[in-house]
């Protein structure tokens, strides 16, 4: 079917429509495939969000600055308010950090990495450039960043914008510490930007926080999706330099965020030691499930569990992938397959469920290497 776009329209030829595979968990279904978290939002944050969201008036517009929950986030990440952009999710907020950037901005993707960046880039009409993972310097994973190809590229391009997320997503390891230090010293003096996504802070502990104080140049990007059990909230923060912050904040639409997620964001910081136990619970199941998976595989030398400082793995099945496949999908078990992406054909990236969701992953997996 010849589809036709109105003259009023902007051509978007490079930006397929979104499409998942989102599913309802019913059932023997078991869902990790999208990096959730395994267990629901703690009791008392949904008691706390609850009672407040049932005393608000819905009938009114909420606080267009969101100011409530802006200081409490200032408050809990140890920044100023004017540092603090919030939005209806990380991805979101990428989106709209593009839209501020110059119209000559290249956006510097080191691969394989978020997907969300190169779509957010095509929608925006923005050059991209990509730079492959290498091995990591003490050989712990085949995708580390490589500062060196990072810099000389980024030398070249009038408004280089580069986009890490650490840990990193799919690969599920952190990124060079060193060479990332790296990175952020080279860019002092040019026209760009680094963009360091901490989804996965709760479980790693690692971050750049601290960088936005004094440099404009730097963004950090943080959500309630994972730890903090809240991703059908969708409800992101975007971290800057104030003066950076601001110009990104110029482009949000009045009322940009609900009253729910805005009572409900507010809850969650409340009740962050709670978030904080449930992260280390994953954390130790996540490497439960990495040791059980190992064992399974240890007869494939083509196979490998690939270190994770995440809430999910990332799993080289080597030759026996396509089997594996076959067996997770015969037994309901939905994972992210990868085989689409270069590099990574024959792994999987698995999220960390409950404890005996889990079990059943690794059932499948040894059943289907009998």
């Amino acid at each position: 079917m010849t589809v036709r776009v109105s003259p009023f329209l902007a051509t978007l030829d490079a930006v397929p429509i979104y499409r998942s595979t989102w599913l309802d968990p019913v059932g023997r279904q078991v869902k990790l495939n999208h990096n959730e978290s395994a267990q629901d939002a703690p009791a008392r944050l949904k008691s706390i969000a609850l009672e407040r969201l049932a005393a608000a008036p819905w009938h009114r517009y909420p606080d267009p600055h969101a100011s409530a929950l802006r200081s409490a986030l200032a408050r809990a990440l140890g920044v100023t308010i004017e540092s603090i952009v919030l939005g209806n999710g990380g991805n979101e907020l990428i989106g709209r950090l593009f839209q501020s950037l110059r119209r000559d901005a290249t956006i510097l993707i080191c691969t394989p990495g978020y997907y969300i960046y190169g779509r957010a880039a095509a929608t925006q009409g923005l050059a991209t450039i990509e730079i492959p993972l290498q091995p990591s310097s003490d050989g712990a994973t085949p995708f580390d960043i490589d500062a060196d190809a990072v810099l000389e590229r980024a030398r070249t391009c009038a408004c280089p914008v580069l986009c890490l997320a650490q840990p990193n997503n799919p690969t599920a390891a952190l990124l060079s510490e060193e060479s990332i230090s790296r990175i952020l010293k080279g860019f002092i003096g040019l026209s760009g930007l680094v963009v360091i996504d901490e989804a996965y802070v709760d479980y790693s502990g690692v971050s750049h926080l601290e960088t936005i104080a004094e440099r404009r140049d730097v963004v950090i990007m943080r959500t309630l999706s994972k730890a903090f059990g809240l991703a059908g909230v969708r409800l992101g923060a975007l971290l800057a330099h104030p003066e950076t912050a601001a110009t990104i904040e110029k482009l949000a639409l009045p009322y940009a965020l609900g009253l729910p997620a805005q009572i409900i964001g507010e809850a969650a910081l409340a009740c962050a030691e709670e978030v904080r136990t449930l992260a280390q619970d994953t954390v130790r199941e996540r490497d439960r499930l990495a040791a059980a998976l190992g064992a399974v595989l240890g007869a494939i030398p083509e196979a490998k569990v690939h270190p994770s400082a995440t809430n999910f793995l990332l799993v080289d099945f080597g030759p026996a992938a396509a089997q594996v496949r076959t067996s997770l999908q015969a037994d309901a078990i939905t994972v992210r397959d990868l085989a689409t992406v270069p590099r990574l054909e024959s792994c999987l990236r698995i999220s960390v469920g409950r404890r005996d969701e889990n079990d059943r992953l690794v059932a499948a997996v040894r059943a289907a290497l009998r």
